[in-house]
């Protein structure tokens, strides 16, 4: 027979324990996730946390004309996709938004220029089986984007006008930069058909999208014309991701070195690259999704929201195993 020692928070692991000779007291191991949605200044760099999780949460998305922002978070027991506004926090779209038992996860979420639709990625449980949806917070049921077969769909980014939206596919082992009007059930169409991982974004003023072209050497950071007739490059910059100024006129970026994060701004014009500040190692980009870390320009365009997390182990030690046969139990548990 076989019982819980100890009973800790969910989403803490307990690991490695070690009995001690007498039997009396236990050593042990707890590690502990911290799921932060971040805010970084664009005049200092300066960063704070907007919210904190020991549950998975992350993938945060400002709306581009509210005070309001979309993520996906894990606090009610499942998936789900929560907005931030001046009301506070709720569930927008949710497994029960679809039939039962057909939904295991929901990533990327993007609310719409009008904040009045979100942009997502929906998965029914298999690895290969995740496309785009996007949902009324009117109501009414949830209508997926595209008419794609075979393919992997995730997140993108709404035009100005809420006509069109680029997003990542994934087919037969590529990653391509497609473009589809959100009508819903629509056909695509490529604009890079061989790109990075990072997510695709277009300008607030409509005139450009970002992504990572991966068709020739050295071309990296890309921004091309909707109709793909433009395209400037401006290489490997070492960023983990990059989002447009809200005049259209820079990229703002996160580079990762071993010993520093460092924001800084890209002049698109004059490629000339300034460093805006240091962010705490503590507040570096990360997801547990990928693609899944994406800058986000607020609304008054004075700061990026984005996700990190922070992990941290303490060793513990619990005493007083007097009922009879725990000992033993916990000896035959262990693998030496």
């Amino acid at each position: 027979m076989r019982e819980p020692v100890t009973a800790g928070i969910s989403s803490e692991s307990q690991s490695q324990p070690a009995l001690s000779p007498d039997g009396k007291q236990l050593l042990f191991r707890q590690a502990r996730t911290d799921y932060m949605i971040v805010s970084a200044s664009l005049s200092d760099a300066s960063a704070e946390r907007i919210i904190s999780s020991e549950v998975p949460a992350g993938m945060p998305a400002w709306a581009p004309r509210r005070n309001a922002f979309v993520y996906v978070s894990e606090r009610s027991g499942s998936s789900a996709i929560w907005m931030r506004s001046e009301d506070g926090d709720r569930p927008i779209v949710t497994a029960g938004s679809f039939p039962a038992a057909t939904t295991s996860i929901f990533i990327l979420p993007a609310l719409s220029p009008q904040a009045d639709r979100v942009l997502y990625a929906r998965g029914s449980g298999g690895s290969n089986d995740q496309f785009n949806w996007i949902s009324s917070l009117a109501g009414g049921p949830p209508v997926r984007l595209t008419n794609s077969k075979d393919v992997i769909e995730r997140g993108g980014s709404w035009s100005p006008d809420g006509g069109r939206i680029v997003y990542w596919q994934f087919r037969n082992g590529f990653v391509s930069i497609m473009v589809v009007r959100t009508t819903g059930d629509a056909t695509p169409a490529a604009l890079c058909e061989k790109a990075g991982v990072p997510l695709p974004e277009w300008s607030p003023d409509g005139q450009w999208i970002k992504f990572v072209d991966g068709r020739s050497a050295g071309a990296g950071w890309t921004i091309a014309s909707p109709d793909g007739k433009t395209m400037r490059s401006f290489g490997e910059l070492h960023t983990i991701d990059m989002t447009f100024s809200a005049d259209s006129k820079r990229l703002y970026g996160i580079r990762v070195e071993p010993d520093r994060r460092t924001l800084f701004s890209l002049d698109i014009a004059t490629r000339e690259v300034k460093t805006i500040g240091e962010i705490p190692k503590d507040f570096t980009p990360s997801s547990y999704s990928n693609p899944g870390i994406r800058l986000s320009l607020s609304p008054d365009g004075k700061s990026i929201l984005y996700p990190a997390t922070r992990r941290n182990s303490s060793l513990w030690m619990m005493e007083g195993f007097d009922q009879p046969g725990w000992v033993d139990q916990l000896r035959e548990m262990m693998p030496w």
